[in-house]
């Protein structure tokens, strides 16, 4: 059933890449293509309990933050078997419990965990919707359903790019992202740079802490897009787990 639906959604892709500018502007079938290996990577459970040995050693100096201890010697490549977590959404908590516990310091805890992630490591949790983050019964977070990667050269230009926006320079920022991805034939340098600087402008005065970071990743990626940058598949899944975050 999966093959199926992704050969339908790589059918619509083609499609679009050959019948609108849309499509050929983003490269629908190369994003749906690594979207596919992704996926494919995903399903490989065994994969899945490396990942979360990793992110366990990763996330060993924050005791905040629990991550299920995989069980390799009942897991196989079809079958994932890990420690169960107990606990509830983050977004079904009742007040008697927001008022129980630190919510600020989980928040601000919770993002530097991602920043060391993202920016250190190159491996993240990359699905942090409310359904995968739960706050157990010891006042933890917990996280389930890993991961995604960032290249290191990507990692480095999305630290300059975060602290061009939180500094407010935006011809800085500009210059960044001009560099994130792969010129087109229709590549516009003038018109990208502008709309970055706008974006940034817009959001001058806020810090990172408080800005809506993900949508901001977003917005600068659909410019550098719309713009004629071929922009890495990684920015649009670390743009998608910082909207996610945001809402955590």
């Amino acid at each position: 059933k999966l093959e199926n639906d992704l050969d339908v959604i790589g059918s619509i892709a083609e499609f679009l890449e050959k019948h609108t500018t849309f499509g050929e502007r983003y490269e629908l079938s190369r994003m749906i293509s690594q979207f596919r290996e992704s996926i494919y990577r995903e399903l490989n459970s065994r994969e899945e309990v490396s990942n979360l040995e990793r992110m366990r050693t990763i996330l060993g100096d924050t005791p905040e933050i629990v991550i299920p201890c995989p069980r390799p010697d009942l897991s196989t490549s079809k079958v994932l078997v890990m420690e169960y977590l107990s606990g509830t959404k983050v977004t079904e908590l009742s007040g008697v419990v927001m008022n129980e516990v630190d919510g600020k310091g989980l928040a601000k805890m919770l993002f530097s965990a991602y920043l060391k992630q993202v920016l250190v490591e190159g491996f993240f949790h990359a699905d942090p919707h409310p359904g995968n983050v739960l706050l157990t019964g010891e006042r933890k977070l917990g996280l389930i359903d890993l991961v995604g990667r960032i290249p290191e050269a990507l990692r480095h230009e999305l630290l300059l790019l975060l602290t061009a926006v939180a500094e407010g320079k935006s011809e800085e920022a500009a210059k960044v992202a001009l560099s994130i991805g792969t010129p087109l034939e229709h590549f516009d340098a003038e018109s990208c740079r502008s709309d970055v600087i706008e974006i940034v402008n817009r959001r001058q005065g806020e810090q990172v802490g408080d800005a809506d970071v993900g949508s901001m990743v977003v917005e600068v990626t659909q410019a550098c897009g719309e713009n004629g940058i071929r922009i890495p598949v990684e920015l649009y899944m670390l743009g998608k787990m910082l909207l996610n975050l945001d809402m955590v």
